[in-house]
């Protein structure tokens, strides 16, 4: 078999979902990532995105792996893990240290129940309802799409004033006027500095 009727073979699609797997990926409506990994869940809701930006941001500050959080506390290499793993990792991984609160004032779970309902797969958890496994892998790499970066529109900067720094410069030539110098028509001090020499003033550039 040439390299070409391989590629061909690998890029089949009714082929890979109708081979061993007897066709239940496609009756699950799972589907096949680009690195041929299976997705067990569907893309993150609005509602999930809200969750995933506060995980990530979070991840992002404190340099977390989620893939050897998952790995090294019981998840199977098939990207699953039982949902009382799933939530115990999350929990305890994203603590009140890192300013989570995954119970609210009712003793309620909304957040982490978010979580493990839209990755959930497997059997009906018929006692706690949604599903008894959890698809980590699949929130790990919808973790790794997630953008958490800050954004700030311009309307929301505010002027504060002058620095510390630069109101001791200005009082350093005995003279509070917002001139950092001696006063004189230049600007300048007496030694022959200039103003807006000093380290950390820029205020007259």
């Amino acid at each position: 078999m040439s390299s070409a009727d391989m590629l061909a073979l690998m890029n089949d699609s009714a082929l890979l979902m109708g081979g061993s797997t007897g066709g239940t990926l496609s009756k699950t409506g799972s589907g096949r990532d680009a690195d041929g990994t299976i997705d067990r869940s569907p893309p993150p809701t609005e509602e999930v995105k809200v969750v995933l930006k506060e995980l990530k941001r979070a991840i992002d500050r404190y340099g977390i792996d989620m893939t050897l959080e998952f790995r090294t506390q019981g998840a199977t290499q098939y990207g699953t893990i039982t949902k009382s793993r799933f939530n115990s990792i999350i929990t305890v991984t994203f603590g009140v240290e890192k300013g989570f609160l995954w119970h609210d004032e009712n003793g309620k779970t909304a957040k982490l129940n978010i979580l493990n309902t839209h990755y959930g797969t497997g059997a009906t958890d018929i006692h706690l309802k949604g599903k008894k496994q959890v698809a980590w892998m699949d929130l790990c790499e919808d973790l790794g799409e997630t953008d958490a970066s800050w954004i700030v529109k311009a309307a929301e900067f505010k002027d504060f004033g002058p620095s510390a720094q630069s109101m001791m410069l200005d009082a350093a030539d005995g003279v509070i006027d917002g001139v950092v110098g001696d006063g004189s028509a230049d600007g300048g001090f007496k030694d022959g500095s200039s103003r807006g020499g000093l380290m950390g003033d820029h205020d007259g550039w």
